[in-house]
């Protein structure tokens, strides 16, 4: 008799667990009507009506803005552009 290696066992381990997920239970099977349609419930929702209110577009803030960078913008020859 041979021994069987570790990845053989594992293999049919796995394929005995794959067969075993694919089985129907029997209450998936009798909560469906005899047409054959699964029954539908629609979900509660909760709304509430929107309303329009007049909001600032401007903010208070204390401190400065200062840029982290800085740049210069010319060109790469000298001149004068005409068009």
């Amino acid at each position: 008799m041979t021994a069987k290696s570790p990845f053989s066992i594992v293999l049919m381990g796995s394929v005995l667990l794959s067969l075993a997920g694919c089985q129907r239970s029997e209450t998936s099977a009798s909560s469906t009507p005899a047409d054959g349609k699964a029954a539908v419930q629609t979900p509660t929702i909760n709304t509430v009506r929107a309303t329009a209110r007049e909001v600032s577009a401007t903010v208070q803030a204390t401190g400065s803005f200062v840029a982290q960078d800085s740049s210069d913008v010319a060109p790469n020859e000298a001149g004068i552009i005409v068009s």
